[in-house]
């Protein structure tokens, strides 16, 4: 019976830290994704502050509308990120379905589901390894004037964002600010929340190594 009861916790142990080292590396993919596209929405909001400025001209925003939409597209793919296994890691669970589609008139639609795949980490303890990539690429409340606020796309904010540079609508650039501002906000508190899970996992991984 010993015996038994021994080679059970030995097994429940050995899952565990087979658990542990997938939420790992899951996790790593996570923050790299979350981490470059932190780092372009920072950029985007630059780019939108000089755009402000009072000083540039039309074609001055038309250029910078060029390199916004080129980031736009780096963001696309980092909301479409895949795991070693091909696993696109901002579905939800629909893991094999891109979490983002573009349409042919450039909108974006998120496929993917609201469901957290987590797992165990110990006997009392489970580890959310993902979060929806609509949690994360987050959509914002447009209130104009405090008339019929809408909900905006994470994406489409930023198209619309472009689309104001390019026909040098100041006010419009103004609101572009506002919006990338609460984007980048956004994307900031799901950094935080990655590396909360992180922590959690190193934890348990130091945890699962001292037994």
């Amino acid at each position: 019976g010993i015996i038994q009861r021994l080679t059970s916790a030995l097994n429940r142990q050995e899952s565990f830290e087979g658990g542990l080292n997938h939420a790992q590396n899951r996790l790593a993919t996570e923050e790299s994704a979350l981490m470059g596209s932190e780092n372009i929405l920072q950029r985007i909001r630059e780019l939108a502050v000089r755009a402000g400025s009072d000083t540039l001209s039309a074609t001055d925003k038309t250029v910078i509308a060029k390199e916004v939409s080129s980031l736009r597209d780096e963001l696309f793919s980092f909301a479409n990120s895949q795991d070693v296994n091909g696993n696109f890691i901002f579905a939800g669970s629909a893991v094999q379905t891109a979490a983002f589609v573009a349409a042919a008139d450039g909108s974006v639609t998120y496929q993917g589901d609201k469901n957290q795949t987590s797992v165990d980490v110990s006997d009392y303890k489970t580890l959310a390894i993902n979060k929806p990539g609509d949690d994360v690429f987050k959509s914002i409340i447009r209130d104009e004037n405090g008339d019929n606020p809408a909900t905006i796309g994470f994406f489409t904010a930023i198209s619309d964002f472009v689309d104001a540079l390019n026909a040098d609508d100041d006010p419009n650039i103004s609101r572009g600010l506002s919006e990338i501002s609460s984007l980048t906000e956004n994307m900031g508190m799901a950094m935080a929340d990655v590396g909360n899970r992180m922590n959690t996992c190193l934890l348990y991984t130091s945890d699962a190594a001292d037994d």
